[in-house]
């Protein structure tokens, strides 16, 4: 039931900017709030600033306007190519290392060998009346 109001929700219009611009970036809303205060302020972050509009825009879905507007502004760089992840110094979302790709692969055929192996011994075991071949200790 509560899933159900949950996903029934409407969102505002407002942060619908934001929300965009977060997803199409790959970085979080609370980047995205620190960027547009930045951009707006022209000085460094103030936590305590974000920290307290964020939160606003979490519990009550409402964005300050130099939030939407930026977001707004990076929604349209992005589509017309003005605006790219480099200009706006966001490291590229997955960086590329063959090495550890490699190991990743092989760390989970390395998982599904050993549970495909466990598995067919606990049918063999426990499910099936097979007891010709005893895997486990004490054969009976």
């Amino acid at each position: 039931m509560l899933f159900d109001i949950f996903l029934s929700r409407k969102k505002s219009p407002d942060i619908l900017p934001v929300v965009n611009a977060a997803n199409e970036l790959g970085i979080s809303e609370y980047q995205l709030f620190e960027m547009a205060f930045a951009d707006w302020a022209g000085h460094e972050v103030d936590v305590k600033i974000i920290d307290h509009s964020f939160g606003v825009y979490m519990f009550e879905e409402v964005a300050p306007p130099y939030v939407i507007r930026f977001a707004r502004r990076l929604e349209a760089g992005l589509q017309t190519g003005d605006i790219s992840r480099d200009s706006l110094g966001i490291a590229p979302r997955y960086p590329s290392n063959p090495r550890q790709r490699r190991i990743g692969y092989l760390a989970l055929t390395l998982l599904g060998a050993i549970m495909a192996f466990m598995f067919a011994i606990i049918y063999f075991e426990v499910v099936s009346d097979y007891r010709a071949i005893c895997f486990l200790p004490p054969c009976l």
